[in-house]
């Protein structure tokens, strides 16, 4: 559960009728076989505990999570996030860019708060800066690793015959970007299911997603969007 609440009034907030919540980042695809994710690595340190910034912070919310038990130390919020008061219950990794819980607090309710900067005039920001609370711009290594793309001819193909047909200037990323996302969700060639759908084995599953079987549930939608922004030079992640 998240409720968002004004820092002065702690009056209870309305932020559209969806929210977006982030608890992982994911950068490479393909390491540990086909179909498969693994998260980032910007830097090799322990999580640390959260430490509010001593600058003012202004068009802050107050976002309020409760999370049921669960056994993975994740936590989910509006990104981006700012810490209101020293803690060391949640503590944030850099290097994974995750939001953590000690193991102990994974067994029971847990509730914790953080500002946001990610509501804008009542709607969530459709944008998200690249580096969090905690991070620097990414280097050229981590962009050059959101530009990895494995073998995957059928989505490099499509991918250049949309973005092709957008019209928009290649160094219009955003653009580009919203464009294709566009034809993944409005296009009627692809449905959202929850179930389980046959996949043909002998490519990859995003490929047989994209050219022969095209229903499937949302990792599938952010998966090849990633990688089709990706395969036409835009840096990418999930």
């Amino acid at each position: 559960r998240l409720q968002l609440l004004d820092p002065q009034t702690e009056k209870p907030v309305k932020a559209g009728d969806e929210l977006y919540l982030r608890g992982a980042v994911l950068m490479h695809y393909g390491l540990r076989g086909r179909g498969q994710w693994s998260g980032a690595s910007f830097a090799a340190a322990r999580p640390r505990p959260l430490e509010p910034s001593l600058e003012p912070q202004p068009n802050l919310l107050v976002q309020r999570v409760e999370i049921q038990p669960l056994d993975r130390p994740e936590l989910f919020c509006v990104y981006p996030f700012r810490p209101l008061e020293p803690t060391g219950e949640v503590q944030f990794d850099a290097g994974t860019q995750r939001l953590l819980r000690d193991e102990a607090d994974r067994r029971r309710v847990f509730v914790f708060a953080l500002g946001t900067t990610g509501i804008e005039e009542g709607r969530q920001a459709e944008l998200v800066p690249c580096g969090p609370w905690g991070m620097e711009k990414p280097s050229d290594w981590a962009i050059k690793h959101l530009l990895q793309t494995p073998d995957l001819p059928s989505l490099a193909k499509l991918a250049q015959q949309w973005d092709r047909q957008s019209g928009l200037p290649p160094e219009n990323h955003i653009g580009r970007a919203k464009a294709m996302a566009g034809r993944l969700r409005s296009s009627g060639m692809f449905t959202y299911s929850l179930v389980g759908w046959p996949r043909r084995l002998d490519i990859d599953p995003i490929e047989d997603f994209l050219t022969e079987n095209r229903a499937g549930h949302c990792e599938y939608f952010a998966t090849a969007l990633a990688l089709m922004l990706r395969s036409r030079g835009i840096p990418a992640r999930v």
